[in-house]
């Protein structure tokens, strides 16, 4: 399951019956008994501002692991295959942008936790507008 914490709070109640209890009761009033070796992976945002999201009530039932943001290189690496035909040096300057973004979200001067989602997303900007350049994006 992808961005739990985004999901509706109709959704998040029958998927806490589903790994609570083992069982999924359908609106009919059917009881649906998931296999013995189910399992749920979830995704979900860390439960921060903007990411309060509705899945905190399920939170408990899940064994949590926190990845952090990939090192410089790595993101380097994703952002080269979305914008091939972005200039090296241009992603390098948009990740010391980031960088410095997410030293600010921990220093609480800024909310939002940047991640290389919306880097991604610049860079494939950049890609698919080549004329722009990252100071007007």
């Amino acid at each position: 399951i992808d961005e739990l914490d985004k999901a509706q709070p109709e959704a998040v109640a029958v998927l806490r019956g589903l790994i609570a209890d083992s069982v999924l009761r359908l609106p009919s009033g059917e009881v649906v008994q998931p296999h013995k070796s189910f399992r749920i992976i979830a995704l979900a945002n860390p439960p921060s501002f903007p990411f309060l999201g509705n899945a905190i009530s399920i939170r408990d039932l899940f064994a949590t692991i926190i990845v952090p943001n990939p090192d410089l290189e790595s993101e380097l690496k994703v952002l080269e295959k979305y914008a091939p035909s972005v200039p090296h040096a241009t992603l390098r300057t948009l990740l010391a942008v980031f960088a410095s973004l997410r030293v600010l979200h921990k220093e609480a001067v800024v909310s939002y936790p940047y991640s290389l989602r919306e880097a991604i997303q610049i860079a494939r900007h950049l890609e698919n507008f080549p004329t722009d350049s990252l100071e007007t994006v």
